[in-house]
């Protein structure tokens, strides 16, 4: 019964999840994806089209969905200032306090066409990427 159950489960997220879908977290100790959002397209390393349209975030192109709570493909956390991505002795059930490492910077964008990667050769680990190469599309 409980090999069915968790069948289900995964038969369930992978259709409600398809794309890429982000769950936000509260703390950054919780996300696999950790993220500083910046004001300056200049300064990102990813500019990011957030979406509400499930079809756009299947594209797996620099267009995300974020939501708040649900089924996701990913839990991300992103921080506005350094300084919340330490992790005081309180809010930690670790014994000392520490400070975790954003994997990039991001800029949000509301223009479709400004998504991209800004160094080709940055990659958020676990997240597809998709790589354009001639006339064919690769997910790298």
């Amino acid at each position: 019964m409980k090999k069915i159950i968790i069948i289900l489960i995964f038969i369930v997220s992978a259709i409600i999840c398809s794309g890429q879908t982000f769950v936000e977290m509260m703390s950054p100790e919780d996300a696999n994806v950790v993220l500083l959002k910046v004001t300056d397209p200049n300064e990102a390393d990813i500019i990011i089209y957030l979406t509400d349209d499930n079809k756009e975030a299947q594209e797996w192109d620099c267009m995300w969905k974020i939501r708040k709570w649900g089924f996701a493909n990913f839990s991300l956390f992103i921080a506005t200032d350094t300084t919340q991505l330490i992790m005081t002795k309180e809010e930690t059930l670790k014994d000392d306090a520490y400070t975790i490492p954003y994997q990039g910077k991001v800029y949000f964008t509301t223009n479709k066409n400004e998504r991209k990667y800004k160094n080709p050769s940055f990659r958020i680990d676990g997240v597809m990427k998709v790589v354009k190469r001639t006339k064919k599309f690769y997910i790298d």
